[in-house]
Order: structure tokens, then C-alpha cells, then sequence
């Protein structure tokens, strides 16, 4: 579920299993919560929801269905937008989304093979940086074994957004164009601090923090983030099939 404020009117978006979407208003003593609309899968396939995103400014609302394709709503009107299919993201299905608190108008997708796209909401297109990147998305990122599950946004960096997964951040410039040189030469490039970069990707990794449970930005050049304790993984481990014995043979 999902709060929207927008004046003395406050909604709550909720996300059934069917697929169904009800807006709810009115949450005080004094007034009853009533239905406002409820938006059906276009598509009436009656998938799941798996993710869905309210803008800051309250005017839009974003939703995954397991099936794949995206829909955006207007909370203004409470009417569908428009839908994103998979073909317009490569046939890669989507997992994350989330509105850049700088720029409501921007809608960042994740997809499951770790690629990435910018969506222009008002423009119901990819936006202009994704059309000329985010097919050259280097295979250090897209053939990473950690998966991206999520997404945050510092507010004060309206061109920048970080993508996270259990044991990377990546940094995305959207005023620089990924310009590969080799895949070998770019992994090294990624990890390196700005200052030392021979050329700017316009994307920085950053593998300090593992494994990742959640980051999100908490106000201006401020995160934080989550991290699993090490030994709360171990517990996971399956059992020993084989331990060396000190001074023995075997």
C-alpha cells in the first residue's frame, strides 16, 4: 500500500492479489474511508501486483504485475496514463520501479537481468538518456550473479539515482553517455574512485556494504543503509560434507 497527500485530500493506494488496485480517501475520526476507484489490470490477466510507487508530488501512481508490463495512473484524475510493455524494455521484465524525487517525471525501471531503463512519464516514452544508454549497459553489470532489488534517489542530485543489490550500489549519471572502450577495461573503470577514472561511465559501483538489505535516501546527501549480519547468513549455510582434520591424513 501506498500514501498519497495532496492538500487537505489524503489517498492510500492498496494492491490486491488479483491485480486489482483500490484508492481510498478520508482517514480521520470524522470522516468514513470510502473507495475512490478502483483500476482493474487493462490487460484483465490477473496478475499479482509486485511493486507499486506513488510520486512525491502525489501525482502519479506506478504499478508491476507479475505478468510484465507497467502501469502508470493519474492520481489527479484517477484514470490509467498509459502502460509500459516488455517490448519497450528489451522483452527484460521489470522487478523495481520507483518516481525520482527531483524530477517526478521520471520513472527508473529496473529489470530482472540487471538492465535499466528512464522512463518520461508526460511524454508516455523512453526518455532521451535511456535511448542512447541503457542498451550498452556493461555485461560487468548485466551479468553480475547479484540481482538489483532497489532503488533510491537523493534529492539534491535530480541527474543522479542509486540502484542497489545484496552486495553492490551503482551510481547512475544520467548527464554522461556509457561509452565502452573493452568489458575488461570497464569493469576496472566501475569500481574506481572518480578521480582516478582514465573515463567517466557516468556509472560508479560501490561493494563496501554487504550483504544489503535496503538503502534509501533519508533527506539531502544522507542514506542509509541495511546490512544482513554475517553471522545471521551463516545460519543459512548448509551442513559441512567435509572438514579437514588438522594433522591427520585425510
Amino acid at each position: 500500500a501506498k500514501k498519497r497527500e495532496s492538500g487537505d485530500t489524503h489517498y492510500l493506494a492498496c494492491a490486491m492479489q488479483s491485480g486489482v488496485i483500490h484508492v481510498l480517501s478520508g482517514f480521520s475520526l470524522k470522516v468514513e474511508t470510502t473507495i475512490e476507484k478502483t483500476f482493474i489490470d487493462p490487460n484483465d490477466s490477473k496478475s499479482p501486483v509486485t511493486s507499486l510507487q506513488t510520486s512525491s508530488d502525489g501525482n502519479w501512481l506506478a504499478c508491476i504485475r507479475n505478468g510484465g508490463d507497467i502501469s502508470i495512473y493519474n492520481l489527479q484524475t484517477l484514470e490509467l496514463h498509459t502502460q509500459i510493455p516488455m517490448a519497450l524494455l528489451g522483452n527484460s521484465k521489470p522487478c523495481a520501479c520507483g518516481f525520482h524525487k527531483a524530477d517526478n517525471n521520471n520513472l527508473v525501471i529496473v529489470c530482472n537481468d540487471n538492465r535499466f531503463y528512464v522512463y518520461s512519464v508526460a511524454e508516455r516514452q523512453i526518455s532521451n538518456w535511456s535511448a542512447a544508454n541503457s542498451e550498452k549497459i556493461p555485461a560487468a553489470i548485466t551479468n553480475h550473479a547479484s540481482r538489483i532489488r532497489g532503488l533510491c534517489f537523493n534529492k539534491s542530485q535530480p541527474d543522479i539515482f542509486c540502484l542497489w543489490s545484496p552486495s553492490f550500489m551503482l551510481f547512475v549519471d544520467t548527464t554522461k553517455r556509457v561509452a565502452l572502450a573493452s568489458e575488461k577495461q570497464t569493469k576496472k573503470e566501475l569500481y574506481k574512485p572518480s578521480e582516478k577514472r582514465v573515463k567517466d561511465l557516468g556509472l560508479k559501483i560501490k561493494d563496501c556494504y554487504r550483504p544489503l538489505v535496503s538503502a534509501e535516501y533519508i533527506g539531502e546527501n544522507e542514506i542509509v543503509v541495511v546490512e544482513s549480519p554475517w553471522i545471521k547468513v551463516m545460519q543459512h549455510f548448509p551442513n559441512v560434507l567435509h572438514r579437514k582434520r588438522y594433522g591427520g591424513n585425510n
